[in-house]
C-alpha cells in the first residue's frame, strides 16, 4: 500500500474513532471544528452545516449545564442548528433558553441582568396600640417583590413616642411581620408572619410632659425562602405596655433589601 495510502488511513481512523464516542454522548468535546481538515461529508453526518468562517464551536457539557439549571436546550434543538449558527446566537438573546449575547467585557449585558429588589416607605404617624395584651397590626404597609434570591434584609426604624404617657413603666413591644395579599391597615388583628426579636421600650422615668419622649428604635431581620414575583408587604405588629394608647411610634421608615 502506498505510504501516503496507508497515513490517510491511520488519520481518518483516528479520527472516526472518537466520532462513535461522541455520538453515543450527543455531544462533541471542546474545540472548534473546521470545513477544511473535516471535510463537509463529515459534517453532513453530524447533522451540522459550518458557518460562515468555515467551522462552528461546540462546548463540552453545554447541554447538560443548562438543562440542569432548568433552562435547558433539548438535543433535538441542537441537531437542528445549522449554517451560521454562531451569528445567529450571537444576534439573538433568549433569555429562556439559557443563550444570550455577551458583550465587548466577555460579560452579561446589564440590561440583560434582572436587578435585585429594593424598596423603601415612610409612614409619619401610626396610631398607638391599644391593648397591653394582644399584638395588633401598625399598618406600615411597606412591599417588596423579589426578583433574584427570595432573600430579604428588613429594617425597620423611626422614633417612640408618648402620646399621652407622663407615668413611669409605660411602654410599647413591637415585631417584624411580613406575608403576601392585601397588606393590614392601623390596628388590624394579628396577621402574616412574625419573625425576629419582640423589641420592647418601657420609661424609666415619669416624663415631664409627653412630647418629652422622643426615643430612636431600629430593628432588623433577614427573611429567606420568598417567592419570586409574589409581592411581600412589610409591617409591625405592636402592643402597648403597661398602660393601652400611652405610646406609640413616629416617623416610621420601611427598608427593604434583596440580596
Amino acid at each position: 500500500m502506498d505510504a501516503r495510502v496507508r497515513r490517510t488511513a491511520l488519520a481518518l481512523g483516528l479520527f472516526l474513532t472518537p466520532l462513535v464516542g461522541w455520538a453515543a454522548y450527543n455531544q462533541i468535546p471542546p474545540g472548534v471544528l473546521v470545513q477544511s481538515n473535516l471535510g463537509a461529508g463529515v459534517f453532513a453526518a453530524l447533522g451540522h452545516a459550518p458557518d460562515a468562517t468555515g467551522g462552528f464551536v461546540i462546548y463540552d457539557n453545554i447541554v447538560a449545564d443548562i438543562t440542569a439549571l432548568g433552562g435547558g436546550i433539548p438535543l433535538s434543538d441542537i441537531s437542528g442548528w445549522g449554517t451560521g449558527v454562531a451569528t445567529a446566537l450571537g444576534n439573538a438573546v433568549n433569555g429562556a433558553n439559557g443563550l444570550l449575547q455577551l458583550n465587548a467585557s466577555s460579560t452579561v449585558p446589564q440590561a440583560n441582568l434582572t436587578t435585585r429588589a429594593s424598596a423603601a416607605s415612610v409612614v409619619a404617624a401610626p396610631v398607638a396600640p391599644a391593648s397591653t395584651s394582644v399584638f395588633a397590626m401598625q399598618g406600615l404597609a411597606g412591599t417588596i417583590t423579589p426578583a433574584t434570591t427570595g432573600r430579604i434584609k428588613i429594617t425597620i426604624s423611626g422614633t417612640i413616642v408618648a402620646p399621652t404617657s407622663t407615668v413611669v413603666d409605660n411602654g410599647i413591644s413591637y415585631q417584624i411581620s411580613t406575608g403576601t395579599g392585601t397588606a393590614p391597615v392601623n390596628a388590624a388583628s394579628l396577621t402574616g408572619t412574625q419573625v425576629g426579636p419582640v423589641q420592647t421600650y418601657t420609661s424609666a422615668v415619669a416624663p415631664t410632659a409627653a412630647a418629652d419622649v422622643h426615643v430612636p428604635f431600629s430593628v432588623s431581620y433577614l427573611v429567606t425562602g420568598l417567592t419570586l414575583g409574589t409581592p411581600v408587604w412589610i409591617d409591625l405588629a405592636a402592643k402597648s405596655v403597661t398602660t393601652a394608647s400611652a405610646m406609640g411610634l413616629s416617623n416610621v421608615g420601611v427598608i427593604a433589601i434583596e440580596f
